[in-house]
């Protein structure tokens, strides 16, 4: 499986697309539409996994919705509203306030195929109520939640300090050292983490 990353929006929010025989797979494509367009050159995306709804991380799926129709878009269950509320996606601060124009698939945690690619979704509520990162072939997408030597903010609508420090107490427990590629800055690995991120140390 190929990874490729491309850094979008002022916000500098990470979008991945994941290659299989079949398709891609885009996470968190938060604007900057033509750049994803570019990388993409034509191939045909399967499907969008959404770690969380503000509006950095899903900015563009109206126009790449466009560009490839019949794509499903997987977000967690409790921030599903978040697509259709700008008050909630944060996009009502911009100057053009985002509302998904299609339907969305609601995901909790468990197992799901995508294209031969098999992803785990994990539930890491805080930043959000419905913050899900996908794990696969031993690359975590951490999205908002996790980031090299820090975390995600919990100050926004639907965030919530108290349940993030029980999500990152659930980082704790994975034994597996995978890579972690965050929503936004560098990748890391979740024994680093472990090992230097102050608010993991403190769970």
């Amino acid at each position: 499986m190929k990874i490729e990353q491309c850094t979008v929006t002022p916000f500098e929010s990470n979008c991945y697309i994941l290659q299989s025989a079949d398709g891609v797979v885009l996470i968190d494509p938060g604007g900057d539409t033509s750049t994803i367009l570019k990388i993409l050159n034509n191939r045909p995306v399967l499907a969008v996994l959404l770690t969380h709804g503000h509006y950095d991380h899903i900015g563009a799926l109206n126009d790449i919705l466009a560009q490839h129709t019949a794509v499903q878009v997987y977000i967690g269950k409790a921030d599903k509203a978040y697509l259709y509320r700008p008050s909630l996606n944060l996009s009502v601060m911009s100057d053009t306030p985002f509302t998904y124009k299609g339907e969305a698939v609601a995901i909790e945690e468990g197992q799901f195929s995508i294209g031969g690619l098999s992803f785990k979704a994990l539930s890491m509520p805080g930043h959000t109520p419905g913050f899900v990162i996908y794990i696969i072939d031993g690359t975590m997408f951490s999205g908002d939640v996790l980031f090299f030597n820090s975390i995600g903010r919990t100050d926004l609508p639907g965030g919530d300090w108290n349940v993030m420090m029980k999500s990152l107490a659930r980082f704790v427990d994975i034994t597996d050292d995978l890579r972690v590629l965050p929503g936004h800055g560098p990748e890391t690995t979740l024994d680093q983490e472990k090992q230097y991120n102050p608010f993991l140390k403190n769970v």
